[in-house]
């Protein structure tokens, strides 16, 4: 087992994974993180092409309005030097600092603040392993909304424009799955990693609470989980590994580099309501019939069951802590940013103003709600469910602009399997295992216990060589 320090090396070395072959010429896109290594460092694409390049994608995706800024001449700046980071191109979350650029928070107003004073911690570290950062991508404001937008307008899934990329972390989602990054920084406080990669089509993880970097620590109630958006399971495995906490803050030992699929065939629960007992679309519905006859074939184990607690009153906890944090979000602002903000965000923070700390007037709920969830895995090993109960939705569908009330039925289909694991501190991942008749991408949604992180990582890697998502291109393809 590789440990984290010798992973973090490897990448900034470009480490050359088998079966990874070399990019021959500056006409082949790296396929992924791992390959864009490989290409740098045996001079096929060089630092300052590969930021230029990625750069010029994006612009050529300007109708999919996945950035909110881009920066050629940074992005060569942070090529010098002694500490120059190998070169792979990326994007960063508009909600995490990154000089020079400001940090907008998803907000149309704040683009013209100041700079950003220092690097967030987590983007820091994804320097360090060697990617470089050539702009900030879309996102919602605050991060609270399962969509993203820039100044332009919302930012579409590459499968079809006209259709919501999801988010919060929307705009790293369609770049990746537009082939224009091998992957992109995102973060996950109800499903903002896993929805939108599911619209997009790629590869998202949420790990525990507790397990990496930006993930919270020891003790820790934080909802947030920092990782990256990937088209491959390999880069993802190999940032969770490079960001495993270690020492007094870690809430697990870390799993070290996982490289491959496990030979254990898994008790595979499967639940298909929403948590609030919304049924999914019939397309939705027939993928996930699709996917149980796969992992049967592959020798799983599947049984059907239900949730384990009251999803009523766990999906109306969930909605008050959000709603308190839009409120302390929002409270922050000066009274003329505050006008400016969509009406959702607005109303959602009105519902959280009256609540003093919705956390702790919902702890008792939350720890039933975390005991009854790890027993589930006294019968299960995983469980299963779609990523969402819709296909991606029209923008009008999700326009912030409209009320709460109208927004929050839509919000239950959307995201309705996906805030528990931030409640409970569990890890998380939304494989892209199926397509609509029509062509949009189903994500599946696979979690289990807090700390398990090392089995849905080795599941993801069977997965992958199962169903083949890697070959797939959408219809807006700049790779």
């Amino acid at each position: 087992m590789i440990s984290r320090r010798q992973a973090l090396l490897s990448v900034s070395a470009g480490l050359v994974w088998p079966g990874v072959a070399k990019a021959q010429s500056t006409s082949e896109w790296p396929a992924d993180a791992i390959a864009f290594a490989a290409a740098l460092r045996s001079r096929a694409w060089t630092a300052e092409a590969a930021a230029r390049s990625a750069v010029e994608r994006c612009m050529a995706a300007s109708q999919l309005n996945l950035a909110v800024a881009l920066d050629v001449p940074q992005a060569l700046a942070r090529l010098e030097g002694p500490e120059a980071p190998l070169g792979i191109p990326t994007l960063v979350k508009d909600l995490d600092d990154l000089p020079p650029f400001p940090t907008g928070l998803g907000m149309r107003n704040r683009a013209s603040e100041a700079p950003a004073s220092e690097i967030a911690p987590y983007v820091e570290r994804l320097a360090r392993l060697g990617l470089n950062p050539v702009g900030k991508s879309a996102t919602s404001e605050f991060g609270l909304l399962p969509m993203s937008a820039n100044q332009s307008g919302f930012t579409s899934t590459p499968w079809a424009l006209g259709r919501s990329s999801g988010g919060s972390s929307g705009g790293g989602a369609s770049a990746v799955a537009g082939g224009i990054v091998p992957l992109a920084h995102a973060s996950d406080a109800g499903g903002s990693i896993r929805i939108p990669a599911s619209y997009c089509g790629v590869f998202g993880f949420k790990p525990s609470r507790g397990r990496t970097l930006g993930s919270g620590s020891r003790g820790s109630t934080s909802l947030i989980a920092r990782h990256v958006i990937t088209r491959s399971v390999r880069d993802s495995a190999l940032v969770l590994a490079a960001n495993e906490l270690d020492g007094a803050q870690a809430q697990f030992p870390p799993e070290g580099l996982i490289d491959g699929p496990s030979s254990q065939r898994l008790r595979i629960g499967v639940v298909r309501p929403t948590i609030e007992g919304l049924e999914p679309e019939s397309a939705v519905a027939d993928a996930l019939d699709r996917v149980l006859a796969g992992l049967a074939r592959l020798g799983h184990h599947i049984s059907e069951t239900t949730w384990p607690f009251d999803g009523a009153r766990v999906g109306a906890a969930f909605t008050d802590i959000w709603a308190f944090e839009a409120a302390r979000s929002v409270e922050a602002l000066p009274r003329q940013q505050r006008d400016q903000l969509t009406r959702s965000t607005r109303e959602l923070a009105e519902l959280g103003a009256a609540q003093s700390s919705a956390a702790s007037s919902h702890a008792t709920l939350i720890a039933e709600t975390s005991t009854q969830y790890e027993a589930w895995f006294e019968r299960f090993d995983v469980m299963l469910s779609p990523t969402s109960a819709c296909l991606p939705p029209l923008h009008a569908a999700l326009d912030p602009e409209q009320s709460w009330d109208a927004f929050r039925p839509v919000l239950s289909q959307v995201a309705g399997y996906t805030p528990l694991q931030n409640l409970v501190g569990a890890p998380a991942m939304s494989a892209p295992l199926e397509m609509s008749p029509e062509g949009l991408p189903i994500g599946m949604h696979f979690f289990t216990r807090a700390g398990g992180d090392g089995s849905l990582m080795r599941l993801a890697f069977e997965l992958e060589q199962e169903f083949s998502w890697r070959d797939r291109r959408p219809a807006n393809w700049y790779g």
